[in-house]
């Protein structure tokens, strides 16, 4: 009996320091008041991810909230609605998350935030038609556009480009390759010769520029849509025996791609203001908190191109 009653007493206090722990309370000193958000994002601490948790923190001590980060597998999308499901435990005032247009489970959950009156920003992926309180995120067509009419300037105004890309299914990069395409199809002189999904394997990429670089002399230009590309694409031009003159534009300012842009390696690179999306995230949810009227909206931040002689401030 004895025994019994001891192991029901450990069971609850197990229970209630699990049940503590998911109670969304920051340690320290805090103002009760002040509203609460959880943001739900992909563990990565430096570069793009980095530099949006970066703008969640200074927004919070802007404005007096609190945000707390919960990390999850950008690719596993059981985890991100397990803790959306969580939010009556976590007491938010809002949400900042990823968008995930071919998951309408994702979709379903933003949309049972929203009926509890709490607002949803998704950043870096919009999920156009769902009810999101608003998108805010680097207009990735545009940056394409923008890749695209620098290669038309460095080559002359004609382009013969690969598209390299991670993964074809990924909304970004899709929007990337759209809006590059848009502009090279424009030009009567140019073209896409070919567009490669990678799925982030370096040996086959590796072994695509090799052959590609043989078989189609025409090639004067690369366009990498995405960070793991353009780290992988650089390593390889940094090493390789090319005799012609062959531009590209790399994505994101993952290393060493702004040391292979300052070394001359790669042409330019298209860098996301991760930082203005945390901030901008945490400012627009405390306004759709406290008015829930508000229309849904899309704020576009820049894509900046860094060349070579800007690179050496983006260098780790």
């Amino acid at each position: 009996m004895k025994r019994t009653a001891a192991l029901s007493f450990l069971l609850f206090a197990v229970l209630s320091l699990l049940l503590a722990l998911l109670v969304f309370e920051p340690a320290g000193s805090f103002d009760k008041t002040a509203l609460r958000f959880l943001c739900l994002m992909p563990p990565e601490t430096e570069y793009y991810w980095g530099a949006v948790r970066s703008g969640i923190a200074e927004a919070d001590a802007s404005f007096g909230t609190y945000t707390r980060i919960e990390d999850y597998d950008r690719y596993d999308i059981s985890s991100r609605l397990r803790l959306l499901s969580q939010t009556d435990y976590f007491h938010v005032d809002g949400i900042i998350t990823i968008g995930e247009p071919s998951s309408p489970e994702l979709g379903a959950a933003i949309a049972s935030c929203i009926d509890k009156g709490i607002p949803v920003a998704l950043i870096d992926t919009d999920m156009p038609g769902t009810d999101r309180s608003f998108y805010i995120g680097t207009d990735n067509q545009k940056a394409g556009e923008a890749a695209a009419d620098k290669l038309l300037e460095l080559t002359g105004g004609t382009v013969h480009a690969a598209v390299i890309i991670t993964g074809i299914s990924d909304a970004n990069q899709s929007e990337r390759l759209k809006g590059f395409r848009r502009v090279i199809d424009q030009d009567p002189d140019s073209d896409v010769l070919v567009v490669y999904e990678n799925r982030s394997d370096k040996a086959a990429l590796a072994t695509f520029l090799t052959r590609t670089l043989k078989s189609r002399p025409s090639l004067n230009a690369i366009f990498c849509a995405d960070a793991s590309t353009s780290t992988t694409t650089g390593v390889f031009m940094k090493d390789a025996d090319i005799s012609r003159q062959l531009f590209i534009i790399g994505f994101d300012e993952v290393a060493p791609t702004p040391q292979l842009v300052a070394d001359g390696v790669l042409s330019g690179v298209m860098i996301q203001q991760g930082k203005q999306m945390g901030y901008e995230a945490v400012r627009l949810l405390i306004d759709y908190k406290n008015d829930p009227a508000l229309e849904p909206q899309e704020l576009y931040t820049p894509a900046i191109l860094v060349e070579q002689k800007d690179a050496e401030a983006y260098i780790s």
